[in-house]
């Protein structure tokens, strides 16, 4: 019974994980935003606030760049899009596919290593434009959450598959040795 409710939990954890700080955007080693998973998911606009520097710090930072949109990380959407659908199957199949499920958790965790990967490259094409500034991306305690999460629901449904599949050979083993 409690097996049932395992893989939805963990795909609504996900979701909350998106809720808490996913990522810190750091330049000169001083925070200047820490964005959420749907922030990063949906877009968001960065302000530089001139309390965040001390007084040193701020004289090295030109004043007219006082805001930076950040587009959209398709990547995180689709982690994102891809812990609703396993909470949403989870619940609404009645016997809920282990395998699409480790699928889907698998897939997730790749989502999220690939908005890593591109993150990193982006602030490293990015350090030529700002050669005053060192750029830096810290991730937080919800993507590496997230990570877990992920890694779990895949490898749980993917166990569990590999259990059911193990006892269906079983008992197709029992049924053909008993009859002659």
């Amino acid at each position: 019974m409690l097996k049932k409710y395992q893989s939805p939990a963990a795909f609504s954890l996900i979701i909350v994980c998106f809720i808490l700080p996913f990522l810190d955007v750091r330049c000169n080693d001083v925070s200047v935003r820490t964005l959420s998973g749907f922030q990063l998911a949906t877009g968001t606009t960065i302000k530089l606030r001139n309390d965040t520097l001390s007084k040193d710090e701020s004289k090295d930072f030109d004043l007219n760049l006082t805001e930076q949109h950040v587009d959209p990380n398709y990547f995180v959407l689709i982690a994102l899009v891809l812990a609703v659908a396993g909470v949403m199957l989870s619940l609404l199949l009645p016997k809920a596919p282990e395998l699409l499920m480790g699928l889907i958790g698998f897939a997730g965790l790749l989502c999220l290593l690939l908005t890593r990967i591109n993150l990193n490259h982006s602030i490293e094409n990015d350090a030529g434009r700002y050669e005053q500034y060192i750029l830096s991306l810290k991730y937080l305690y919800g993507y590496w959450l997230a990570v877990i999460l992920f890694t779990f629901a895949g490898g749980y449904n993917f166990l569990h598959y590999i259990d059911e599949r193990q006892e269906e050979l079983r008992a197709e083993d029992k049924q053909s040795g008993s009859s002659p």
